[in-house]
């Protein structure tokens, strides 16, 4: 889990520098940077199941030191023993599920409340009816047609709420409020001309996205990051869209402001709708969209392309990386008890030496399988650390432990593990890698 927060961190991190460093790019290109970084944090937990891993290289040295470690103990394993069991008192329970308990309770409160909104709006929309007016309909259709909107789009009017907003996927809905009906021509223009390009980018379904992935990391700023710049920049990236269809900017920015003063949908910290005037974004968007050297262009499908190919080869790797807890290099080898462990590791200054020493340690304790009871267990962290691997491990070649054959062994960290060395016990295997250090 913690790896995972990590690793969706890592992406969402890249992914505000890459927004900051595209600045002087359009709103759009910026919002589908966000998208692609949440949909690849999102991501990352479950490819980091299905991907082969890999592991960062190490010094060999600080490798043979956790062997040492474990060696010189003086506590050897039991036989049945794949993964080291929690020493703490009984009854009092682990930090790890404290920890994970106090994050369970924070996504099911987010959760709620998201419910809560969903069903609030539900509720508008069952009482919401179909708007009839000649007028608007043939303006949403102009519009459609200009923005080269080939999905239908519905709108609907509340008789009891002043509330603007649109939400929906395949057939986009639009929510036109009570006294909707005595606006001028060029404001119902301007208000479906911002609502149809939300629909047309698909941006009421990243930020429902987006709010989900915020309940579950609830406890990451990232993603309450991603979450407010997400809304920003899909609404600057309307704006934009309104002004390339000619309409001017203090016009449109005068619309704006009347309908902030007269919406009752905006002061909510979060609705299931995407709506035209909020508040917390006005001035900025009003600066934005008076600005006449702003870059207003749409996404293009180059653009696009480039996006997702910079998110997968971030993705992808990122997902499949597995990092082992290691020291830094430190005189301790010197004063283990063991000296002629200690003494081999020393011994191996050599080329040859040192890489079939990092072979030892690959096919044990990374990749290391035993035979138990009849049935094939993993101890190595590699295997323990990727549900992937775990799966591959009963479609190796398993060849019996000889850690000198080992030694000489190539091996690919890049892909699922075709040979593994099995032994017949923990037992074995922990006795033939001291005997073997010793020997060294």
């Amino acid at each position: 889990m913690i790896l995972a927060i990590i690793k969706s961190s890592i992406i969402l991190s890249i992914a505000f520098c890459v927004a900051r460093i595209l600045r002087r790019q359009s709103a759009a290109v910026r919002h589908m940077v966000w998208s692609a970084g949440l949909l690849a944090a999102l991501t990352v937990p479950f490819l980091t199941l299905l991907l082969p891993s890999w592991h960062l290289a190490r010094n060999i040295q600080n490798q043979a030191e956790i062997v040492l470690d474990t060696l010189n103990a003086g506590v050897k394993p039991a036989a049945t023993s794949v993964l080291t069991t929690d020493q703490r008192p009984e009854g009092r329970p682990a930090a790890s599920h404290v920890l994970l308990t106090i994050w369970l309770a924070g996504s099911a409160i987010a959760g709620i409340f998201l419910i809560g909104c969903g069903l609030r709006f539900a509720w508008i929309v069952i009482r919401g009816k179909p708007v009839t007016s000649e007028r608007w309909l043939a303006t949403a259709a102009d519009v459609s047609h200009a923005l080269r909107l080939h999905r239908p789009v519905r709108l609907l009017q509340q008789s009891e709420l002043s509330v603007l907003g649109t939400w929906g996927i395949l057939r986009g809905r639009i929510l036109i409020p009570r006294d909707a009906e005595s606006w001028c021509d060029e404001r119902v223009r301007v208000v479906l001309s911002h609502e149809i390009a939300h629909i047309k980018r698909f941006d009421w379904l990243v930020q429902v996205v987006a709010e989900i992935a915020r309940a579950i990391y609830w406890f990451n700023p990232l993603f309450w990051l991603a979450c407010r710049q997400l809304r920003q920049e899909s609404e600057h990236a309307c704006d934009d869209a309104v002004l390339n269809l000619g309409i001017d900017g203090q016009t449109y920015a005068s619309h704006l402001l009347e309908l902030a003063r007269s919406l009752k949908n905006s002061d909510r910290a979060w609705s299931p709708v995407l709506a035209m005037a909020q508040p917390p974004h006005l001035e900025r968007r009003f600066v934005a969209m008076l600005n006449p050297s702003l870059n207003r262009c749409a996404a293009s499908k180059g653009n696009v392309v480039v996006v997702i190919l910079f998110a997968l080869s971030l993705t992808l790797p990122v997902a499949a990386m597995h990092a082992s807890a290691v020291n830094a290099v430190s005189p301790r080898l010197t004063s283990v008890p063991n000296a002629a462990a200690a003494a081999a590791v020393k011994r191996a200054t050599a080329e040859d030496a040192l890489d079939r020493l990092s072979r030892v340690y690959w096919f044990t304790i990374e990749f290391g399988v035993v035979r138990e009871d009849g049935a094939l267990k993993a101890y190595g962290t590699g295997l323990l650390s990727s549900a992937g691997e775990l799966e591959a491990m009963h479609q190796a070649k398993l060849n019996p432990l000889d850690l000198e054959t080992a030694s000489r062994h190539e091996y690919d960290p890049t892909h699922f593990q075709p040979v593994l060395f099995c032994a017949d016990s923990f037992q074995l295997m922990y006795d033939s890698l001291h005997q073997f250090l010793v020997a060294w």
